[in-house]
């Protein structure tokens, strides 16, 4: 079994969430890693509970493909409604599961219409029942989206508790660098350097690449590989100027408050002085 990246969250979503067969709707912005989140969830789930797992950007276009993934994962072969399928899975599974990744693609504008409101409504009697469980993953809280229902403009029915993913530690990041690269670097530097960045999962994934091909410069030292490891990533992935100073300020924040302090006694002794 590979290491779990968040392994306390992930063992209290376990505990908390899946094994009490609780619904869920789990949070965080792009890139930080919530579908690894999912797949190290997956491997703490036994056999006593079914899991049918989608990633909705695979089905955002097509309704009838969501239902047979869902039918695939099942083994169900005959054409039956949404309401009669999530029915199949509660009746025929002492415990079940439904996770469902990316649902934020739910909402984009070429999204099949018949992820209408009845499609929530669903999914919000089968989190109801006694024997199941719906995880829901997002970029943000998409639990009551809007519709037009009847020519009304009203509340998605689906209700869910919201959870925010946990933000990556300096040893969550350090541990997943030491589990994937085999260079003799000081990671715990480069932990360091790392934490604070946008979209951190992805950039984490795109060091380990980088070096796994050798794509580095062996001849320069640890900071300057990292810049440019960093330069390409913002390039390769659009992220904008200020985001790259938030992340500046979040790696650097004691050595600012340190120099503002520093900045205030200086000013406060001449002031002293003067007086």
């Amino acid at each position: 079994m590979s290491r779990i990246l968040r392994e306390n969250f992930t063992k209290k979503i376990y505990q908390n969430i899946v094994l009490e067969l609780k619904s869920i709707n789990i949070f965080g912005e792009k890139g930080i890693g919530k579908s690894r989140f999912i797949n190290d969830l997956l491997t703490l789930i036994q056999d006593d509970i079914k899991v049918v797992h989608l990633d909705i950007r695979s089905v955002r276009n097509s309704y009838d493909k969501f239902i047979n993934q869902i039918k695939q994962q099942l083994d169900i072969n005959e054409d039956i409604t949404l309401s009669q399928l999530l029915g199949d899975f509660d009746n025929n599974y002492n415990n079940s599961l439904l996770i469902l990744d990316n649902f934020e693609e739910l909402y984009k504008d070429n999204a099949d219409s018949k992820y209408n409101f009845d499609f929530f409504n669903e999914l919000n009697s089968f989190k109801n029942r006694d024997s199941c469980s719906l995880i829901i993953i997002s970029s943000r809280n998409y639990t009551h989206h809007k519709f037009y229902n009847n020519n009304k403009f009203s509340t998605s029915p689906l209700d869910l508790p919201v959870m925010e993913i946990v933000p990556l530690t300096l040893e969550d990041i350090e541990a997943e660098l030491r589990d994937k690269c085999d260079i003799d670097i000081k990671y715990d530097k480069l932990a360091n350097m790392i934490i604070g960045n946008k979209q951190i999962y992805n950039f984490i994934r795109f060091i380990i690449r980088e070096i796994e091909f050798k794509r580095y410069d062996s001849n320069a030292n640890l900071y300057m590989n990292y810049e440019a490891f960093k330069e390409q990533f913002h390039k390769e992935n659009n992220i904008p100027f200020i985001d790259k100073m938030v992340a500046y300020v979040i790696r650097h924040f004691k050595e600012i408050i340190d120099f503002f302090k520093y900045t205030i006694n200086i000013l406060s002794k001449k002031s002293d002085k003067n007086s």
